[in-house]
């Protein structure tokens, strides 16, 4: 599977249609595994069930009738694609080896042979490395060792050889396999095919065995081939044969093509397809697979017309092979499907498949030709133009980026909301006092006015007034105005809608801070309470405060960004933080969505899907511990004679529909694993046993349509104002079920 030459030599089309197979075995695999799970056949791990498990996973049927038996013939035929590796080995071992004795080289000159090796590798692989960069840039993933590790073709460590795109490791395998090749040359010129090939099966057969049952969790990336060593017996057969080969071709192949050959490769097959169930017999399973493959293959499409897609997909075989996996994952659904999606979204990789491979090979061979062509003329000359061109298009990136700031401000290292919050030593953070901050990220643009303590809203003197009603909220961010604005923000506005009654004056005091949970809120009431004597004390809680319970201030602090450069910060910029995310969530997740037709990961996020997952008994401590936070708030509240309020407030994907939204922007609750009423029903089981009012929002909010944000979390200010007149009617209930 190296890179396609200017073109075959005629007698050896038939290696392309060869390789054209392996590749669209290796892409069935792929296919079959995102629809019907990995198989259990040929892929010993630590995990690895018993025998029975193994068997009877293969000859299940995939479903019923003629179309049930079509069905599992196709995925146990692509459960065993990962001979089309094998088929690889053997063709690369073949296709060397033929050429080093058509030239008629006895003693391979290393340098030269390394770097016609290299040649041939890196300038696709470096080229697939270059758009997965800009890929992990763009979408905030972690590029660190393992990047370049991978780049340099070490995959057989345990945290590379399925890095990034699992299907990689073949690389890395193939260059250990020739960095070795000049031996197996020697030995061949020396001893002929088929001690070298005896020889070899012995090493790698005991190899493989010796690992299988030694290195335990290491088991897969062993069998697979990670080390050279338990390939090489697959690799040196396509040498061997090569120059059998070489020596008669038609021979060779009618030789093949005896009834018995083939009856031989077809028992070989079997044979190999027996051994692959147990750990022992994978010490051999690949090879006699693979050989018995190869043969049967060869005899088959030697000679005879190859298709011209077949004969291009052998040609192209390494560009397809680096990027088809990628498309395979993003477009073929998981099992379960509806068939026709199945088979649109097979089409769809196999086409992107097509023309990704494509492009690769152009833009790679635009590179390398100019880069070749320069170097004869001037290297230094190519090295600075290539310094000029690189820091000519970051200049641009951070001019972008400086724009994407300006016109579409981002979260960067750290909250949105951390210019106007602090560190508190008593709450763990809050407003910064006294101070007005504006804010605008991610569609947000509002004001948040901070009092003196550090809570939104004006100064308020802790001794009530004579003939006043004083309300007490603390919340999270839907509390503190978070999207809206501290006037905007429903606790303001309850205030105004109390003091429609006009029989008393009212103040509402709103101790809400973003990304408060049942911790930091319980602090507030034990704090706040008793020095300002509310009539009645609101706590909010969110759908999410069940998960928020325990987090450390210290966790939540760094998380928040305190102490890190700022969004506006030089930092940022030279980063291209804001164009990055900006591009992610403008271009790139909408893309996924519309492509995949799957939910944008970031959705399930601003959905808060996490919260409605159904209980993990892990978590069982979850309700207890929010109940004893709601029982120590109305404790407080109850200390100062004042009524108690547990509200809770829904999530968007409670509320609105994906009318609502872009093309799948909203998680569906009602599938499993989700439960989609838990939150508000462990809240209101709370609120029961401590004999304390409950309101659910989720009506209310409902009843006025989709009043939250469409590229965040929060309401809209319609959304405030419904839960402020909600919020109010149920005050005036509270109040008047006093008197």
């Amino acid at each position: 599977m190296t890179r396609k030459d200017a073109g075959p030599k005629p007698a050896l089309v038939w290696l392309d249609a060869l390789k054209g197979v392996a590749l669209l075995w290796i892409v069935l695999n792929h296919v079959v595994e995102q629809i019907a799970g990995g198989e259990f056949v040929g892929n010993p791990d630590a995990h690895w069930p018993p025998l029975g498990a193994r068997v009877a996973q293969f000859f299940a049927p995939a479903g019923a009738g003629a179309t049930g038996a079509i069905a599992t013939i196709v995925r146990d035929i692509g459960w065993l694609g990962d001979q089309g590796v094998t088929l690889f080995l053997i063709a690369s071992g073949f296709g060397l080896a033929y050429g080093l004795n058509a030239r008629g080289i006895g003693r391979i000159d290393l340098g030269s042979f390394y770097r016609a090796r290299a040649a041939r590798v890196y300038p696709l692989w470096l080229g697939a490395h270059a758009v997965l960069f800009v890929c992990l840039y763009l979408t905030w993933s972690k590029i660190g060792a393992g990047f370049l590790l991978s780049a340099l073709g070490i995959r057989f460590l345990p945290q590379t050889i399925y890095a990034f795109v699992p299907a990689w490791w073949y690389v890395g395998l193939l260059l250990q396999l020739y960095a070795i090749a000049p031996l197996l040359w020697a030995a061949l010129r020396r001893f002929g095919p088929w001690p070298v090939l005896a020889w070899s099966c012995a090493i790698g057969f005991i190899a493989r065995a010796a690992g299988l049952f030694t290195l335990h969790g290491f088991v897969d990336p062993w069998s697979r081939g990670a080390i050279f060593v338990t390939r090489v017996p697959e690799f040196a057969l396509g040498m061997c044969f090569a120059l059998l080969y070489a020596a008669d071709p038609e021979t060779a192949v009618r030789a093949l093509r005896r009834p018995a050959s083939v009856l031989a490769a077809v028992a070989t097959f079997c044979a190999g397809l027996g051994c692959a169930f147990t750990l022992l017999g994978m010490a051999v399973a690949p090879f006699l697979m693979g050989a018995g493959a190869f043969a049967l293959l060869v005899a088959a499409l030697h000679g005879g017309r190859t298709p011209r897609a077949l004969a291009w997909t052998g040609r192209n075989s390494y560009a397809l092979y680096l990027v088809h996996q990628p498309f395979v994952e993003a477009f073929v659904p998981p099992a379960g499907a509806p068939l026709a999606i199945a088979w649109e979204g097979i089409a769809a990789a196999l086409a992107s498949t097509s023309a990704a491979a494509s492009a690769l090979e152009i833009a790679v061979g635009a590179v390398t030709s100019a880069f070749a062509c320069a170097a004869r003329k001037s290297p230094f000359a190519v090295a600075g133009a290539g310094i000029v061109v690189v820091v000519a298009c970051y200049l641009v990136l951070v001019v972008a980026d400086v724009a994407a700031a300006r016109v579409s401000p981002q979260e960067i290292n750290g909250w949105g909301e951390r210019p106007s919050l602090m560190p508190a030593a008593d709450v763990g953070w809050k407003l910064v006092p006294s101070k007005t901050t504006h804010l605008r990220w991610v569609g947000y643009d509002y004001t948040v006015r901070a009092n003196a303590l550090g809570f939104p809203g004006p100064d308020v003197d802790a001794k009530k007034p004579p003939d006043t009603l004083r309300v007490l909220v603390t919340g999270d961010a839907f509390t503190s105005g978070e999207g809206v604005g501290t006037r905007a923000a429903w606790p303001a506005l309850l205030q105004d809608e109390l003091a429609r009654d006009g029989r008393r004056n009212v103040q509402v005091l709103n101790f809400g801070i973003t990304g408060y949970g049942p911790d930091q809120e319980a602090r507030v009431l034990r704090e706040y309470v008793p020095r300002f004597k509310p009539d009645v004390v609101i706590l909010e809680s969110f759908v999410n405060a069940f998960e928020k319970l325990g987090e450390s201030d210290d966790d939540i602090r760094r998380e928040i960004g305190f102490g890190q450069p700022g969004s506006g910060s030089a930092s940022a910029t030279l980063r291209l933080s804001h164009l990055r995310l900006a591009l992610a969530i403008a271009v790139l997740g909408p893309l996924q969505e519309w492509v995949t037709g799957r939910t944008d990961p970031s959705d399930v996020g601003l959905s808060d899907a996490s919260a409605f997952l159904a209980p993990d008994p892990a978590n069982a401590g979850e309700v207890a511990a929010y109940e004893q936070r709601v029982r120590e708030a109305r404790d407080v509240a109850r200390g100062a004679g004042a009524s108690f309020l547990l509200v809770m407030i829904p999530s968007r994907a409670q509320v609105c529909s994906p009318a609502d939204y872009r093309r799948g922007a909203l998680v569906d609750l009602s599938s499993p694993p989700y439960d989609r009423d838990r939150p508000q029903r462990e809240a209101a089981a709370t609120a029961r046993r401590l004999g304390v009012a409950f309101l659910d929002l989720r009506s209310a909010l409902k009843a006025n349509g989709c009043d939250y944000q469409r590229q965040n979390m929060h309401w809209l200010e319609a959304g405030d104002a419904v839960a402020a007149r909600a919020v109010a009617n149920e005050v005036r209930t509270r109040i008047a079920a006093t008197r």
